[in-house]
């Protein structure tokens, strides 16, 4: 999945070795055309020939592969998976990261991939170096098509691997106190924190140092810590009070769980502990009976999320299934919502259980309780309130960006110049 739409590309620049850090792959062969990824060869790597100049444009400036054998044009590349039944069901990856690289960041590498069927399944243009994506439950053959838009005699790099997994193990450590707790459980960090007007900063990772790669530019002023709480052992959980909720922080083995300040009704509860992967971290959440999901931004075609999958990233479709302007964050009719606080792609699907994942191996998620209203009142003003547009601004303006090939199946005559 390429980057969302809100990332600033020279902060998409800085934060693309944390999104996409996978293993270090094999020596690239030269000029490779194609490589496997099994349970025995868990990346591959390859390098491209070196193009004296860029097409310009995106794909349709490819000449077929016949007539551009070698590559010279634009370069092809074959990545065939096979992985067993079941591997992508509880991977917070949810599929085989893909990426290239380059020496000279004013040159530019555009990244397509195709199915046997000549379906684009991911893409990765007009962001930053490196372009990455991610191949969507990978399994079969695909065509890596890489587009030289702007180049002058540059080469790249291109690598892609399979996410191993690892889960959170039993606690090791819990102290803390005035809002503020550290968590330990074997490699794995956690810090809880309780905040003004009845929020929760949840962390984690596994190097056991958090870290915020976003810094100021999404969250620019932290809320303070709700001091008023206290800890209790519960036997097999220790339990974090404060004025609006109770945590808990589940021993064996490490998970966590929101309540109201009875501790009997459930908020949300982790059915599974915290899972990461070589570049990637999930939560696994179990689902009310009749709880619905809202939010991600843009999510065309999609209003209530249940059974449903929504991708946080920028797919550039504005037909029903596109997410050109989502945002990670999802609102709960249990009563809470929640913000992951980072640039990087995710995939939450919200079956049972509830799973939400990012492309990056760390966790950082702000809760909101409350109603919807309290609840998006209290996320705008973590990450800001949007202005009030001019009145020609409430226009219906760029509409038919939207569903633009439904409405042209419909009406042909009605599509703008633009589409045309």
């Amino acid at each position: 999945m390429p980057w969302p739409a809100w990332v600033p590309l020279g902060l998409a620049t800085a934060l693309a070795a944390t999104v996409l850090s996978g293993p270090a792959p094999a020596e690239a062969a030269p000029t490779a055309s194609g490589a496997v990824l099994d349970p025995a060869h868990a990346d591959a790597g390859w390098h491209s020939p070196v193009y004296a100049k860029g097409t310009g444009g995106g794909p349709e400036k490819c000449p077929a592969e016949a007539a551009d054998p070698d590559g010279t044009v634009c370069h092809r590349f074959d990545l065939t998976v096979s992985v067993p039944d079941g591997y992508w069901n509880d991977n917070p990856e949810g599929g085989v990261p893909l990426s290239i690289t380059w020496e000279r960041p004013s040159d530019d590498f555009d990244l397509y991939v195709y199915d046997d069927h000549g379906k684009q399944v991911a893409s990765s243009a007009g962001t930053a170096d490196p372009e990455a994506t991610v191949i969507p439950r990978a399994s079969g053959t695909y065509h890596v098509l890489v587009v030289p838009y702007d180049v002058h005699d540059n080469s790249f790099t291109g690598t892609a691997y399979l996410p191993a997994t690892t889960d959170a193990g039993d606690l090791t450590s819990f102290s803390g106190g005035d809002g503020g707790y550290t968590i330990g459980a074997g490699r794995l960090t956690a810090r809880a924190d309780f905040l003004k007007n009845g929020q929760l900063r949840l962390q984690a990772d596994p190097s056991g140092a958090l870290s915020d790669p976003a810094g100021t530019a999404i969250v620019r002023e932290r809320p303070t810590l709700q001091r008023g709480t206290s800890s209790f052992d519960a036997g097999d959980y220790y339990g974090i009070r404060s004025p609006q909720a109770v945590l808990r922080v589940y021993k064996k083995p490490l998970r966590f769980g929101l309540y109201r300040p009875d501790n009997r009704t459930r908020i949300w509860q982790e059915d599974k502990p915290l899972r990461w992967s070589t570049g990637g971290m999930r939560q696994s959440l179990l689902r009310g009976a009749d709880e619905q999901f809202f939010g991600g931004g843009e999510q065309n075609g999609g209003f209530s999320h249940r059974d449903r999958t929504m991708y946080v990233a920028n797919s550039f479709d504005w037909n029903e299934g596109g997410y050109n302007n989502s945002q990670p964050f999802y609102l709960s009719s249990a009563g809470y919502g929640v913000f992951r606080n980072t640039f990087a792609p995710g995939v939450y699907t919200f079956g049972s259980p509830v799973t939400t994942g990012q492309q990056e191996r760390r966790f950082d998620a702000y809760y909101f309780l409350g109603d919807a209203k309290q609840v998006i009142g209290k996320y705008t003003a973590l990450v800001g309130r949007p202005f009030m547009p001019p009145v020609y601004g409430l226009e219906p303006g760029d509409s038919d960006c939207y569903l633009h090939r439904a409405v042209a199946s419909q009406n042909p005559a009605s599509r703008s110049s633009a589409e045309r």
